[in-house]
């Protein structure tokens, strides 16, 4: 499925069109192709897809269960997430930089899984800790097979800040004729740092999600920082094709 932006196209379009579904939802417009794709049957995607329908069903048993807000009084807990997901800095970035306001329930997926990547149950209150900083410096290598120079990602400071983890999330662009189209699966890892300089790496965690990667892929990275069942720091993103690096410095 892609984005698409209205306001350089048209005003509104809906349906399908030469196989291309063309609708919108909170995110926006979007734009998919007909054909579904080919679910993926590797371990890491299961176990994503059925944390994602423990969370949903989560939501489903507790959205109304009462808790007491200091300014509210009693209230449910979907209006604790939907006033979390209008709090000023909780918006998202779409595909063209663009943010947008996402719902409470779309927050409470979000850390949802978070917190399952973890082994943790999820939140049923949202966090109300200060997001952490991001690290200072750090640096992520991409390569599309497995070689002496895996992908990696690196802490290049000497402390870490707040006592906050990386989590990484990476998707793959490929083109179609190369491997089976199958829907955009997401890389996620959080590590639990153990000295200050971290360095871990990657590949054996992006093949566990995406197989064996082509050449010429590219990938995109997003790269936040948290603090165990606390906020997620702003997002540092970028695109790296195999054999290029990022690194980041404020």
């Amino acid at each position: 499925m892609a984005k698409i932006d209205p306001t350089s196209l048209f005003t509104e379009i809906r349906g399908t069109v030469g196989g291309l579904t063309f609708s919108k939802n909170r995110a926006g417009f979007f734009v998919q192709r007909l054909k579904k794709g080919i679910p993926s049957t590797r371990p890491t995607p299961q176990t994503r897809r059925t944390s994602f329908g423990d969370a949903a069903r989560y939501w489903s048993l507790h959205r109304n269960d009462i808790y007491e807000d200091p300014e509210k009084g009693d209230i449910p807990v979907s209006e604790f997430w939907d006033d979390y997901a209008q709090e000023p800095g909780n918006e998202k970035t779409d595909v063209f930089g663009g943010s947008y306001q996402a719902s409470g329930y779309n927050w409470f997926l979000t850390y949802a899984m978070a917190q399952a990547i973890e082994g943790a149950a999820p939140l049923i209150l949202p966090p109300t800790t200060a997001a952490p900083t991001l690290w200072p410096q750090f640096r992520v290598d991409y390569f599309a097979s497995a070689a002496a120079s895996n992908s990696f990602f690196q802490s290049l400071y000497t402390s870490t800040a707040q006592g906050s983890r990386p989590w990484i999330s990476c998707r793959i662009q490929y083109s179609a004729a190369v491997k089976p189209v199958v829907p955009p699966f997401f890389f996620i890892k959080t590590f639990a740092y153990t000295t200050a300089a971290y360095y871990t790496l990657l590949q054996t965690d992006l093949e566990s999600v995406f197989g064996s990667i082509p050449d010429n892929t590219r990938a995109y990275f997003s790269v936040r920082f948290r603090v165990p069942d606390g906020k997620f720091s702003t997002a540092v993103d970028f695109s790296l094709l195999s054999g290029e690096s990022y690194v980041y410095t404020p």
